[in-house]
């Protein structure tokens, strides 16, 4: 993991400000396809400063604190003052609730954004065991078209990839194809459920713990998510600043989201965490380039589910959110054994498209 000074947050696409009802508006980006958006939405413009500012600040925290005793993890989460008549976002550090207290040099505000604790479970890595029960398990075909929320290995594909020539591609989790998260798995097989090989993996970050599989002749995969209900069809990605918008929001007012597994299957929940990252781990903290893009939810999630999608929906599509990786708590076991929690954790989707310049989530 990449740590040293915090410059001010990148912000990957320019406002566009807008006058409305008496004061300055801008428009963000709502959605977004190969980093650029493909809709917007209105919001304060000292709310759009204050968010800046706020991810800026939780960057400074995490430099400093991110891995001190009893940190497990950092995110953004909704504050009172506002903005603009909007709430605005400070910044929770996440305390192992085993510890005594959070570090004693920790403030209470940094810039003028408020700094608090949550006493929080440590994270889980997913799909690190598969057995052949059945309860719970489903997603697990053998044939070589491997769809979103769909076995790959021992854990579940996230969505199609495509690149600038149109090549499919295959977005899931890096930490399937190695157990030590090294900083990336490049050139190792991909599988189907029955230990067909379909591709190999060419990108991939231990660190944001991401993968994307380059797909063999015998290989093949869609935008439809096999949610075993609605198969929905992704068609673009969550931008940070509408996740940021939905923090914003009290719980009850944040959309609902949906994560599938091949563990667990279709679960539900809402965001809990913007521009996270995880401090308890060598290898999946979310922040490699120093820039915290994981998403916190309370979806649940367990072994055999890493990978998976995490998406919403809206007007009939679905935007991917995450591609899902850890569990928080414990809820119970399926498939014979594998063990699953209340909440669960990913990179975010419009981080991987960052990364990957010329490729889109489709």
């Amino acid at each position: 993991m990449k740590k040293g000074s915090i410059a001010a947050a990148a912000v990957p696409f320019a406002s566009k400000i807008v006058l409305g009802s008496g004061e300055n508006m801008v428009k963000l980006p709502k959605f977004v396809s190969g980093g650029e958006p493909t809709e917007y939405f209105k919001a304060p413009k000292e709310w759009d400063e204050h968010r800046k500012q706020a991810k800026h600040v939780q960057e400074k925290i995490n430099d400093q604190f991110g891995n001190a005793p009893n940190v497990i993890g950092l995110g953004l989460s909704q504050s009172k003052k506002t903005y603009g008549g909007k709430n605005g976002l400070k910044v929770t550090v996440r305390i192992d609730e085993e510890a005594e207290r959070p570090p004693s040099e920790l403030p209470e505000q940094v810039e003028g954004i408020p700094i608090a604790t949550e006493a929080g479970l440590k994270g889980n890595l997913g799909g690190c065991s598969v057995s052949n029960g059945t309860e719970n398990c489903v997603n697990k075909e053998s044939d070589t078209t491997v769809n979103p929320g769909e076995r790959i290995n021992n854990g579940t594909a996230a969505m199609r990839m495509i690149d600038s020539n149109n090549d499919e591609y295959i977005l899931t989790v890096a930490h399937l194809f190695e157990s030590n998260c090294p900083n990336d798995v490049n050139g190792q097989t991909a599988t189907t459920a029955d230990g067909t090989k379909i591709g190999t993996v060419k990108y991939s970050n231990g660190v944001d713990d991401w993968a994307v599989v380059e797909l063999n002749s015998d290989g093949n995969t869609s935008a439809v998510i096999d949610d075993n209900a609605d198969f929905p069809t992704c068609v673009d990605s969550v931008s940070e600043a509408y996740l940021q918008e939905w923090e914003s929001r009290w719980k009850s007012n944040r959309p609902c989201l949906y994560q599938m597994g091949c563990t667990t299957g279709k679960t539900s929940g809402r965001l809990k965490y913007a521009n996270y990252t995880e401090s308890d781990f060598n290898c999946a903290t979310y922040d490699d380039d120093g820039s915290a893009d994981g998403v916190y939810t309370y979806c649940g999630f367990g072994q055999g589910d890493s990978g998976g999608p995490t998406w919403h929906m809206e007007n009939g599509n679905a935007h991917l959110v995450s591609t899902t990786a850890m569990y928080y708590g414990y809820s119970g076991s399926v498939c014979s054994g594998n063990d699953f929690g209340p909440d669960s954790s990913g990179f975010a989707a419009y981080a991987v498209e960052d990364k990957l310049y010329g490729f889109i989530v489709d």
